[in-house]
């Protein structure tokens, strides 16, 4: 099979429907401050980055200007979650070349990089190129069930699917946020990468594929990256479901734009008060987790009442925002003035 681009028709894979755990939405309330002169339009319209945070250049990346490329899988890895397949792919060719196509691992991620990009044949030759390498991957016959079932090939997509079963039944899509929140318990940062890469792959229009690639690229370091892919995501899709807002609230925390964070996740809880069930596919305690955060982005832009009430609530659940109360208290109490002209009375 060659790598020849070849036009095929789109397949929307629809993520299985959130959800709605009704218990604890009340507790929201305090998380929300009540100012009934900030509409959400306000807020939303506020979340949007200043110039600072405006989206950097994309250096323009050739076949001639490959050769200066590091062949390193972490930069590789960032182009695809950030969205620039065409740096990806060029990338992908230096690291091929360099290894004369014999590492199935790199097969394999530029099989992905095919499949996102939507050309289905040549991400099948990759993919059967890294089966070629290591027969007893399951995670490759996974991705190439996926891209045969895109291509329209059912009952090959299925065989491939049943051998990544048997020879690795976590790989199941449904056991995918017990795999993501488990990784993120470890602090498995090459995990994360791969399952948000899967992901992006396995659902393309998926309402919360751009959070995935978000926080894979945050457990890389690559918090300013995150930031634009959130925000573009945000510019397309206004009415993106609390999720977005969460990670776009913890990219910018990333980055030290406390006030942006906090806008950020005001709306994300506005969202999730409103009903919105999206964070609870991804946290056991959305509105906890929501809420540290906040309080962490308050601290920082001296809105310390609200910090230290949102902290001690948690604290029970939280132990550890006990520092974050006494740094609270401590930004709430003022500061003495040196009075030099007041006479001493002890003299």
């Amino acid at each position: 099979m060659s790598e020849q681009a070849d036009a095929q028709p789109k397949r929307v894979l629809i993520w299985g429907a959130l959800l709605l755990v009704g218990a604890g939405l009340v507790t929201i309330s305090y998380v929300v401050p009540h100012r009934s002169h900030r509409t959400m339009a306000t807020i939303e319209a506020a979340a949007r980055p200043s110039p600072t945070w405006a989206p950097l250049p994309t250096r323009e990346l050739t076949a001639a200007s490959s050769m200066a490329i590091d062949p390193d899988l972490g930069v590789l890895h960032r182009a695809i979650l950030s969205g620039d397949l065409r740096a990806a792919e060029v990338m992908w060719e230096a690291l091929r070349d360099a290894d004369l196509g014999q590492n199935a691992t790199i097969q394999t991620v530029g099989a992905r990089i095919a499949l996102l990009q939507g050309d289905t044949a040549t991400a099948e030759s990759r993919a059967w190129k890294a089966i070629g390498l290591e027969p007893k991957n399951a995670e490759v016959w996974s991705l190439l069930g996926v891209i045969l079932r895109t291509a329209g090939d059912s009952s090959g997509a299925d065989h491939a699917l049943s051998i990544a079963a048997a020879l690795e039944p976590s790989l199941t899509s449904d056991l995918f946020a017990d795999r993501w929140v488990l990784a993120e318990m470890q602090g498995a940062t090459d995990e994360l990468v791969t399952l948000a890469e899967s992901y992006a792959a396995l659902h393309p229009d998926g309402a919360a594929g751009p959070y995935f690639r978000a926080k894979a690229l945050l457990a890389i370091g690559e918090p300013l990256e995150a930031i634009e892919l959130l925000v573009d995501k945000l510019q397309q899709a206004p009415d993106s479901p609390a999720l977005i807002w969460y990670a776009l609230g913890e990219a910018y925390l990333g980055r030290n734009g406390y006030k942006e964070a906090a806008t950020a996740l005001e709306v994300a809880a506005a969202l999730l008060a409103r009903g919105d069930a999206s964070l609870y596919s991804v946290s056991d305690d959305p509105v906890g987790d929501l809420s540290s955060r906040l309080a962490r982005a308050y601290v920082h832009i001296q809105r310390c009442a609200e910090a230290e009430d949102i902290a001690r609530r948690l604290i029970p659940t939280q132990p550890e925002l006990e520092a974050l109360v006494e740094q609270a208290v401590i930004c709430q109490t003022p500061t003495p003035t040196l009075t030099p002209w007041i006479p001493d009375q002890q003299r």
